[in-house]
């Protein structure tokens, strides 16, 4: 135990939200469009922008955007329009926890990481901190994560420079550097975002990229979903590299087939 009473931080995990960890449901989606019809004045209908890995405030420039509008205009709305987001998600809370859903596995492995005093739990998403704090409650996960140290889209536009963002933020309040900081997402930005700052990367297909098109984009593990629950812990907590994570994974996987 350090001088300051914290336990050294062996592990940080930051969990993507959106298709890692949960589902919202339409309602997240639909909360984009509403915020900027609210702006606007007028209806926004669903222009199809692709959400998957982005940022809150890079999804609602899109969205300004393919309304028509210069980027200089946008930029100068787009505040509002993440007020307005807030808004829309905060009143949809209800139905995020009605017709969304909690992802495989996901409430066992954090609870058995919440056990060890040695692991620190935050997220690293592109939802707003504002946004993040509703999605995660709507399902209870909220007692698992240490949001005060997560990195949000309402740190910075670009997912890449989230990770110190969230580093910097867990040696303030716990007194010690990670031993090392794990990513887990699903999508190619989640990796990119992860080698940006200098952190492992695991990546789930529960979100809308295919495993077979998440497996050899250079993670250091690849799973379906997250109910290997033994294998993640063996990954995240384990000290080998990928070679031996990768294997890891795949002797699990083939036990499952062959059983």
């Amino acid at each position: 135990m350090g001088t300051d009473g914290h336990v050294p931080i062996r592990r940080l995990i930051l969990w993507d939200v959106d298709g890692t960890l949960l589902s919202a449901g339409p309602t997240g989606r639909d909360a984009f469009f509403a915020a900027a019809g609210a702006v606007l004045g007028r209806e926004v209908p669903d222009s199809g922008v692709q959400m998957s890995g982005k940022t809150d405030p890079l999804i609602a420039l899109e969205i300004l955007e393919r309304e028509g509008l210069g980027s200089a205009t946008a930029g100068e709305l787009l505040p509002d329009v993440l007020a307005a987001l807030a808004e829309h998600v905060a009143a949809g809370s209800d139905r995020i926890a009605m017709q969304g859903r909690v992802h495989p596995g996901v409430l066992e492995l954090l609870e058995r990481l919440h056990a060890r005093a040695e692991v620190v739990q935050s997220v690293l998403t592109g939802n707003l901190a504002v946004n993040t704090r509703v999605k995660v409650s709507a399902f209870g996960l909220e007692r698992f994560l240490d949001l005060d140290v997560g990195a949000f889209g309402s740190d910075h536009q670009e997912r890449d420079l989230l990770v110190p963002v969230a580093v910097d933020r867990v040696r303030e309040r716990y007194g010690s550097t990670p031993a090392a900081t794990w990513v887990i997402g699903d999508t190619a930005r989640d990796l990119a975002c992860a080698r940006a700052g200098g952190a492992r990367c695991l990546l789930v297909a529960t979100g809308r990229i295919p495993f077979d098109d998440l497996h050899d984009i250079g993670a250091d593990a690849v799973l379906p979903d997250l109910s290997y629950t033994d294998a993640v812990l063996d990954i995240l907590l384990g000290e080998p590299g990928k070679a031996w994570a990768v294997a890891a994974v795949g002797n699990v996987m083939d036990e499952e087939a062959s059983g």
